[in-house]
């Protein structure tokens, strides 16, 4: 059963958990022939995953899209499984995905400057932001066949006419484009074994802190990429444990499914670009753990913190931030016996 999470409070350099029972879904990966992936045998070591080539030998960089959905609070069960089930199931429709997640959005992170203002349009980004409950990421082989899923009409017909409903959306539905550097093996692009069952994931709108004259662009990139892989190493230390952390580049370019898309019917200029406003960014970071006591503490860690609060000693800093949980089909049907 899925449940919507209230919009919960955002505060700069804090996680706050909601936790609702039965309140996300589950991860799944596809083959590229779109059979279902026995999970004890993997994904069909026939699919292959485009390398980039600014990615190291040990890495790759894999392209990701992530949907956030801002679903009405007095959302039925019933309409939330039409919304979200209806996004999830555009993976079997049209050609694509090779893995994917879907789940409540548990938390909201917006810079200590935000969160802390009492400036009206401070305000106004924080409930735009809460009012984003759910999301859907998805992996794909490569830019090409993202830009394909994207476009294609299923995909932009049903995203477009859910965000245009109202009773199905409050602020609309938007998608950004961007890949992350990951391990360089099958089992890390698609994520296989029992320890992706459950978790939470942690996604970071990030922006280089200096680098504005054309001069300095380059020292910027240079400083924000060790930062940020030096932020990698301590998340998958033992002292936090994450399952999987990388960061990359928002996608750019002219066409419509780059960036920060705006699904809609109309041509809803305002809130659209409130919307990309909100989450305009230059890079994203993505970080995965079983459970919530090792996102706890790295949100806490000196790093982190220096990026939540626009530290002058971090070379990023913090745009917004979301946090996806996942249950397994398993948690959620002993959750909603325990609930009868």
């Amino acid at each position: 059963m899925l449940g919507v999470v209230p919009a919960p409070g955002i505060r700069g350099g804090q996680i706050l958990t909601s936790r609702l029972r039965g309140s996300a879904r589950w991860d799944r990966h596809r083959d590229e022939d779109r059979r279902p992936i026995d999970r004890r045998r993997g994904p069909d070591r026939r699919a292959t995953v485009t390398t980039s080539a600014s990615a190291s030998a040990s890495t790759m960089a894999v392209p990701q899209t992530l949907t956030l959905f801002s679903l009405p609070l007095n959302s039925s069960t019933e309409q939330i499984s039409e919304v979200v089930d209806g996004a999830w199931s555009l993976q079997y429709m049209v050609r694509g995905p090779v893995w994917g997640s879907a789940g409540s959005i548990e938390t909201s992170l917006l810079p200590t400057s935000v969160t802390s203002s009492v400036n009206e349009e401070d305000a106004k980004r924080q409930a735009l932001l809460a009012s984003f409950n759910n999301a859907v990421l998805f992996r794909y082989a490569n830019m090409e066949t993202l830009d394909g899923f994207m476009s294609h009409a299923k995909t932009k017909l049903m995203l477009d006419e859910m965000s245009s409903d109202a009773s199905k959306s409050t602020r609309g539905i938007a998608s950004l484009t961007f890949s992350v550097d990951v391990p360089n093996d099958l089992e890390s692009i698609f994520r296989r074994g029992d320890v992706w069952e459950d978790g939470v994931e942690l996604f970071m709108g990030l922006r280089r802190t200096g680098g504005e004259d054309a001069d300095d662009a380059d020292d910027a990139d240079a400083d924000a990429v060790e930062f940020m892989a030096l932020v990698n190493q301590l998340a998958t230390s033992s002292a936090y444990g994450a399952l999987q952390s990388g960061v990359g580049r928002v996608a750019s370019g002219d066409g419509s499914t780059r960036g920060v898309t705006f699904h809609s019917l109309h041509d809803e200029t305002g809130a659209r670009e409130e919307v990309e406003s909100l989450l305009g960014c230059e890079m994203i970071y993505a970080v995965r753990f079983e459970d919530d006591k090792g996102l706890e503490g790295l949100l806490q860690s000196p790093p982190m913190q220096a990026i939540l609060n626009w530290d002058d000693r971090a070379p990023v800093g913090l745009c917004w931030g979301v946090v996806q949980r996942i249950v397994s089909p398993e948690a959620n049907e002993k959750v909603e016996k325990t609930s009868l």
